[in-house]
């Protein structure tokens, strides 16, 4: 498992010309869990998991917080395999997720 702190906010995963983009929002000045990350992967040899967090907040009695993700699928995306690649092709995705 790795994590990091993601100001961009979405995570991509592309397979066989499929992309699935989960997205949250990110609270600039935050604290995150899991030393200041609010995005997390990990991975076995049978799947990936993109994972996003919310910040840490203090709750008091009946008070509740939500943490909302948004989850998206593109098919017939062209195959690549470097930053430009992300950047032309994955990245425009996310912002219209």
């Amino acid at each position: 498992m790795t994590g990091l702190y993601n100001p961009a906010g979405w995570g991509a995963y592309f397979l066989n010309g499929t992309v699935f983009i989960k997205s949250a929002a990110v609270i600039a000045g935050a604290v995150y869990p899991d030393f200041g990350c609010n995005f997390e992967i990990f991975n076995e040899p049978e799947f990936l998991e993109l994972e996003t967090l919310g910040p840490q907040i203090e709750l008091g009695p009946e008070e509740s917080v939500r943490h909302m993700e948004t989850w998206t699928l593109f098919q017939n995306v062209p195959n690549g395999k470097d930053d430009a690649w992300i950047r032309v092709a994955i990245a425009p995705l996310a912002f219209t997720s």
